[in-house]
């Protein structure tokens, strides 16, 4: 297990509290990106909920770090290892928003055509739904899987994505194997103010995504962390800071496999398939 000797400095060059990182280029200009995420959620030993989702992201006069902020991403990889990021991500929505803008910002979500799931035991597909009228710049369609009946997991093999190709984006086809196993994590008691001490099976492999979330005033907070699949890690108590109201919160561990893929049209991309766990944390007076 490890004690975290990184806590103090996560707080000066790892943790940010809303906003953009301060420690990367700004980029205004045209470009792309491609997405395509499986995850299987373990609520309870009996209850997984499957869900798959697809973007297909053209966009122009907008920073490159803006645009995974407008459409709700999350990504593990941009954090050190063995470290943590505070999220407030009311505050970064309204930052990608109030940006200066040199002209008037474009976010397209194209069509790719069909889109199959194909498993080792059974098969969906991804269906285009419009996408939200809730950014006046961002418009098109996201992919979407019906969760009933979900596609069946079997931790371990491969899963198969392959789209037809519409006339914005071109035909594809990529595979990635989805984890071996569920992390099965698991938290020690909890008094508020402490380090929260989390512990799971751990396995060699890709890096855990940890978080902690808990609502506040102005919408949820997120503690992320990436940690290495080792069985144990120690979130700082600094990077928890409840709210007195606040008396519960969650915990999710996901173990991620990858798989690239490329696309006419919008370029390279990942195909991502997470196992993710959720346990309720008890936050004690």
């Amino acid at each position: 297990m490890r004690p975290l000797g990184f806590a103090v400095a996560s707080l000066l060059a790892g943790c940010v509290v809303g906003g953009t990182p301060a420690d990367g280029p700004v980029t205004r200009s045209t470009g792309s990106m491609v997405r395509v995420d499986l995850s299987y959620t373990r609520l309870s030993a009996a209850e997984i909920r499957f869900e798959g989702q697809a973007h297909f992201v053209r966009y122009r006069a907008i920073d490159s770090t803006a645009v995974p902020t407008l459409l709700g991403f999350t990504d593990g990889d941009a954090l050190a290892m063995d470290s943590c990021r505070v999220i407030d991500g009311a505050a970064e929505l309204d930052d990608a928003l109030a940006q200066e803008r040199e002209a008037i910002p474009e976010v397209s979500l194209l069509e790719a055509g069909r889109i199959e799931i194909r498993g080792p035991i059974d098969q969906t597909s991804l269906v285009p739904h419009p996408y939200p009228e809730l950014v006046p710049f961002v418009s098109g369609y996201v992919y979407g899987a019906p969760q009933q009946p979900p596609l069946t997991l079997v931790p371990g093999q491969t899963y198969q994505v392959v789209a037809e190709g519409a006339e914005e984006v071109g035909p594809f086809s990529t595979a990635a194997a989805a984890p071996a196993a569920f992390a099965g994590v698991h938290v020690a008691a909890y008094e508020r103010g402490g380090d929260l001490d989390l512990r799971w099976d751990g396995i060699a492999g890709s890096p855990l995504v940890l978080e902690v979330k808990w609502a506040a005033e102005n919408g949820a907070r997120v503690v992320r962390c990436r940690a290495t699949d080792d069985g144990a890690f120690i979130v700082p108590r600094t990077f928890l800071q409840f709210p007195a109201m606040t008396q519960t919160a969650t915990v999710s561990a996901s173990r991620l496999e990858r798989s690239p893929l490329w696309a006419s049209g919008v370029g390279r991309g990942d195909l991502t398939i997470a196992l993710r766990d959720i346990v309720s944390l008890q936050v004690a007076p």
